[in-house]
């Protein structure tokens, strides 16, 4: 195989390498950092969060959250939302804070006022499209492709590195063998 062939082999396989880390990194390394990672399912916050695109929710205390913060809360046990507070009112009962909130792409403000129980966090920040990979993997079809292609990416990986690897001991060889005769003819 050309030397050209393998440095190209090499380079496809840094690529991988550096893409699968960083993908990782993306959808575990945030979490271990206290980020809970929700996907975007409906337009309601176009063009800001798009639909597909994953959010990057961080828990905030209540006296930090301020009008136009994206916040993502319960609407009731099963059901998250991702909107913007676009007002902060203080309930005349209870003298509780609660959050009006609304979506950028809608034309009306929620109907409920949110309570600061049920927010799991503020938006801090969100990848486009890398929800329609975190969907995928969360299906058990979706968790045996991934698993496969993850396989195979390493295999490629490691392959590469043997064949590049016997190159080196090759030429290393080669140059102790060329020495060893230059001294012995001497």
């Amino acid at each position: 195989m050309s030397n050209k062939i393998k440095a190209l082999l090499k380079i496809i396989s840094n690529v991988i390498v550096t893409l699968a880390l960083l993908l990782v990194v993306l959808l575990i390394g945030f979490r271990l950092i206290g980020f809970q990672m929700y996907t975007v399912l409906s337009g309601s916050m176009e063009p800001t969060h798009k639909v597909g695109s994953v959010v990057y929710v961080r828990k905030v205390k209540e006296e930090k959250l301020k009008k136009d913060d994206v916040i993502t809360y319960h609407l009731d046990k099963k059901t998250l939302s991702t909107h913007r507070i676009v007002e902060i009112v203080k309930d005349k009962e209870t003298q509780e804070i609660k959050y009006r909130t609304k979506g950028d792409a809608n034309e009306d403000e929620d109907a409920v006022l949110v309570e600061y129980k049920d927010i799991k966090g503020k938006v801090i920040f969100s990848i486009p499209l890398l929800g329609y990979i975190l969907t995928f993997i969360n299906i058990p079809a979706g968790k045996i492709i991934a698993t496969s292609i993850f396989v195979m990416l390493i295999s490629f990986v490691i392959i590469i590195e043997l064949i590049t690897e016997d190159d080196k001991s090759n030429s290393k060889r080669r140059k102790k063998n060329e020495k060893e005769s230059s001294n012995n003819s001497k």
